[in-house]
């Protein structure tokens, strides 16, 4: 479901304001797999096998307010990404570690990459964990927030200079757990790139003719 909302008010000799949201929802996500399982991705962190794990928020918006008043024009923009459960797919639990040599379960679950042994019994709705074997930050990836800022001086026809500042309160990337191999980079870039770059500035003009 896509929404957009957009209010314009005259403020006289002082110009104008511009009120617009734009918020998409997304209630269902569902993928077939080659043998015949139908799968929810909607609020996880799937579907691995079409975004590398980059996941699914079921909401994201911006709600942006723009000041024109003659030759300059000052829009902050409020952006907002979900959060995101730690599983490829709703229902997906943990599946239990075989022993190599008699092919029983084990009751375990192993990290291949750091080598390191949770206890499990196929029990646990999440799919990454903390050092202790419990899931990590209660199997959640939270939301998150930025703030930008857009100006625009026209001194003369044509003529447009241009400023912005983007993630202006410096908000950092959240740390994801469960980014898969081979990125392994400790935050979702999907989603959550302006926190990885950090407040950042530009400054540009354009001339048409």
């Amino acid at each position: 479901m896509d929404l957009e909302l957009r209010h314009k008010m005259s403020l006289g000799e002082a110009g104008k304001l511009t009120t617009q949201l734009n918020w998409t929802h997304v209630n269902k996500f569902r993928r077939t797999d080659a043998f015949g399982n139908t799968f929810d991705y909607a609020g996880t962190h799937g579907p691995e096998a079409l975004s590398a794990g980059a996941g699914t928020p079921k909401d994201k918006a911006t709600l942006s307010l723009t000041w024109d008043r003659g030759q300059f024009t000052l829009t902050g923009a409020l952006n907002y990404v979900g959060p995101l459960k730690l599983v490829d797919h709703k229902g997906e639990t943990t599946a239990q570690d075989r022993d190599p040599d008699t092919g029983e379960l084990t009751g375990t679950i192993t990290n291949p990459v750091t080598g390191v042994t949770y206890p499990d019994a196929g029990q646990y709705d999440c799919g990454a964990f903390d050092t202790s074997g419990n899931p990590y930050n209660h199997c959640r990836l939270p939301s998150f927030t930025t703030f930008d800022l857009f100006a625009k001086w026209t001194p003369i026809k044509n003529l447009d200079i241009n400023f912005s500042v983007q993630n202006v309160f410096d908000r950092k990337a959240p740390f994801d757990a469960y980014v898969v191999i081979p990125y392994l980079i400790n935050y979702n870039q999907a989603w959550h790139q302006a926190g990885a770059v950090a407040r950042f500035s530009t400054v540009g003009a354009k001339y048409s003719f």
